[in-house]
């Protein structure tokens, strides 16, 4: 048995490429590779999850392919069909489903797929997705250089439409790339990642909320499971890269509960509810600080601890910080303090961040 190596891995298209495609041997030869791509407990190399995750779709076309030559063929994949309407049908596969409470995620390699339960719409929670992402992208796209590569950490919406029984509401997704659920990361690290890869994640989160801030918005549903993260490419100085070579930490879910400044919260999902501040919980209008303090808690959850009370590893001034319950006086007040901490625990950044000082 061969096993390939990760560009190989990385490279390949069709499952042959990596597998003999034997019957006997191919649930052998996909543990194998498992084991060699295993969490990295030492360095916790994200390229170790990306290679996972390519050996477990060619893996999954493999099975789909020999179980197509057999009359007891198995039905590997998962499908979903949907009609519009108007009459328009989708049938979607995905490899992957997470039940939101408000919606249900389905996800393949090219696209994301949500449904809402009509009985939200009430609260205007679909309507509120499309319409604020739509308002985030004209407030922006005209206005930075660089809105090409910041775009892909906002949903790109395909189609959204309500089904011809009108129990639900659809929205369709376009992945940039190969873009994953942060949650699944995490649990492929075993519920704990690296400081530096959670601080790298981290940093991008407070870039997305200032944007936000100076928008005039809040978004109010940033936690791990509306998060998705793409690890990127090196690319040499001057060379030309493409989106499968941006570092990607996108804010694909949660929508539906933005809200524009000074406007009443309609709803929030369960894992932010619990660091929403005093005030904003008395008055119902939405702040900058539920961001702020959202972010900090998907910091404590990637650093293996929720609460905070036993982040291992850490250095003190971060957990202090990740603890903290105030706020500076804007998001990015709270993004310049935090980058001081940063700086003071690891030093000057070595890489360039977005730039929030519009």
């Amino acid at each position: 048995m061969r096993l390939r190596g990760y560009q190989e891995i990385m490279g390949a298209n069709r499952p042959e490429e990596i597998f003999t495609m034997n019957p006997a041997t191919l649930q052998k030869e996909y543990e194998a590779y498992c084991e060699q791509y295993k969490p990295n407990q030492q360095f916790h190399e994200i390229r170790n999850f990306v290679a996972s995750q390519q050996i477990k779709f060619l893996f999954k076309k493999a099975k789909e392919i020999l179980g197509s030559k057999r009359e007891d063929t198995d039905d590997y994949g998962s499908t979903i069909s949907l009609c519009s309407a108007n009459g328009e049908s989708i049938v979607f596969e995905y490899d992957d489903h997470m039940d939101q409470r408000v919606c249900d995620t389905y996800i393949n390699d090219q696209e994301i797929l949500m449904t809402v339960d009509s009985k939200y719409e009430v609260k205007g929670l679909f309507s509120n997705f499309v319409e604020k992402v739509e308002e985030f992208i004209s407030t922006w796209e005209n206005k930075l250089p660089n809105w090409k590569d910041f775009q892909y950490s906002i949903p790109q919406v395909v189609k959204s439409f309500r089904t011809s029984d009108k129990s639900k509401y659809v929205l369709l997704i376009k992945k940039p790339c190969k873009i994953y659920p942060l949650r699944e990361v995490l649990n492929f690290f075993g519920g704990r990642m690296n400081v530096k890869h959670v601080i790298s994640i981290i940093k991008r989160l407070y870039s997305y909320a200032c944007w936000l801030d100076i928008a005039g918005m809040t978004h109010n549903g940033i936690c791990i499971d509306n998060i998705y993260f793409s690890p990127g490419s090196e690319v040499a100085p001057g060379e030309k890269y493409s989106v499968k070579d941006i570092r990607i930490v996108g804010l694909y879910g949660g929508w539906f509960f933005t809200t524009s400044k000074n406007e009443k919260i309609t709803a929030l999902p369960m894992d932010v509810r619990d660091i929403v501040p005093e005030f904003v919980e008395k008055t119902g209008y939405s702040s900058f600080e539920v961001d702020m303090l959202s972010i900090k808690k998907v910091a404590r959850e990637l650093l293996g601890d929720v609460t905070g009370k036993n982040l291992y590893g850490v250095h003190s001034k971060l957990c202090d910080w990740f603890n903290r319950t105030t706020c500076q006086k804007n998001a990015y007040e709270e993004y310049s303090e935090f980058e001081r901490i940063c700086e003071e625990v690891f030093g000057k950044a070595r890489f360039v961040d977005i730039d929030v000082s519009i």
